[in-house]
């Protein structure tokens, strides 16, 4: 009979065994070592949480591990991904929130505290909504009314969950942002987007799993879509545009195409990394200009 000691020893050296098994499950796409230890650490913690233990928990954290060693992104195993002081649900089909889009709408909502007297009173439109990530932030950090659209049920559905989930009062719809939908009508103060952007070219040098597992519509655009962003930001009088883009050449020919009126100024906004990451443009909007890292 195993001693209390010999016990805890035994129950170790399994739980080490299974651990390597797992990583070895993850290792084709996640490296190095210490990364897909990380990953499984959070694996490991969302299985727990929702309560399974022993054998089942031994299982779903198997499935997992085999199903991100295939490239399977690891917000879509754990169900979310941590966006400012909001935690998004993720699920298959609907685009996953990256870092550079929460940093950018975390600068976006800084810089209207701090020049907008009211905030509260702001209306934004946030167009390609995807998961609401966007807007459902900027309503978290700001308190202004905004309205949602995105083409795919499946964003709509999950962003409308998603508001709930935080608490918050934000309304989407279903819209193709290129018909003339009544979700697209009426004014807005502010307008933002994260449109499909990535040219074929582009999606080419993507991440694998990127390519195999993120919904195509919400990743293979280009200028048109801005054009349409621009031209219902008219229509709603909008007062300032920020929509995330690609790289300086595409944001040259996006600057081209809307603005060759130039009844906007503005110019790119650059991420932590120093990649162009969106276009601002504003009109009376001057002290959006803070967010401008190189004009136009």
């Amino acid at each position: 009979m195993l001693t209390q000691h010999a016990y805890k020893e035994h129950r170790a050296q399994i739980f080490d065994m299974a651990r390597q098994a797992y990583l070895r499950r993850m290792a084709p796409y996640v490296r190095p070592r210490a990364a897909a230890a990380r990953e499984l650490g959070w694996i490991i913690d969302e299985a727990a949480g929702k309560g399974l233990r022993g054998p089942a928990l031994h299982r779903r954290v198997l499935r997992d591990a085999t199903l991100r060693g295939q490239g399977v992104p690891l917000q879509y195993l754990l169900g979310n991904q941590p966006f400012g002081d909001l935690d998004v649900l993720c699920r298959p089909g609907v685009l996953i929130p990256r870092w550079e889009t929460e940093e950018w709408t975390l600068r976006l909502a800084q810089a209207t505290r701090e020049n907008v007297p009211d905030p509260g009173a702001l209306r934004v439109l946030d167009l390609c909504t995807g998961t609401g990530c966007v807007g459902l932030l900027l309503a978290h950090e700001l308190g202004a009314a905004v309205r949602g659209v995105d083409v795919s049920p499946k964003a709509v559905g999950l962003a409308r969950r998603n508001a709930a989930h935080n608490g918050l009062d934000v309304a989407f719809a279903r819209a193709d942002i290129f018909d003339d939908s009544p979700a697209l009508h009426g004014p807005a103060d502010l307008v933002v987007a994260n449109p499909p952007y990535i040219s074929r070219a582009g999606l080419r040098q993507a991440e694998p799993s990127v390519r195999r597992f993120e919904p195509m519509l919400a990743l293979h655009g280009g200028v048109e879509f801005f054009s349409r962003i621009f031209a219902l930001a008219d229509a709603a009088g909008a007062h300032g545009v920020v929509a995330e883009l690609s790289d300086d050449a595409q944001m040259r020919e996006i600057w081209a195409t809307v603005n060759a009126d130039r009844a906007w100024a503005g110019g790119a906004l650059r991420d932590a990394a120093g990649r162009t990451r969106c276009v601002v443009a504003y009109r009376d909007w001057s002290w959006l200009s803070a967010l401008v890292d190189e004009r136009y």
